[in-house]
């Protein structure tokens, strides 16, 4: 097997793992939560109808979800995907009848 030395592979290096341990799950749970907190105030203090505050939080759940796949720090990745995933599902529980505050 030969070593490709023509092309220079460090300027097109990505990623390919994810930081996933207790330090950034813990992180990504408490930026979720901060998140869910977040959209459900603003939802109560615009007085808008309960659902819209999920729908919020789904929506920036899906933000945060989506630029955990986008950034290039495998620590970032992590924190960012959990703080999504909790907010989304959270939002889908808001959006069914759970009601936060």
């Amino acid at each position: 097997m030969s070593h490709d030395s023509t092309h220079d592979h460090s300027a097109h290096h990505e990623v390919d793992h994810v930081e996933d341990n207790i330090a950034t799950r813990g992180m990504g749970i408490v930026l979720g939560v901060l998140l869910v907190f977040t959209c459900v105030t603003l939802q109560h203090t615009m007085h808008w109808h309960p659902v819209v505050g999920g729908i919020l939080t789904g929506f920036f759940g899906m933000v945060f979800g989506a630029l955990g796949t986008s950034v290039r720090g495998p620590m970032t990745a992590a924190i960012l995907g959990w703080a999504g995933g909790i907010a989304f599902f959270t939002s889908i529980l808001m959006f069914l009848g759970l009601r936060i505050f």
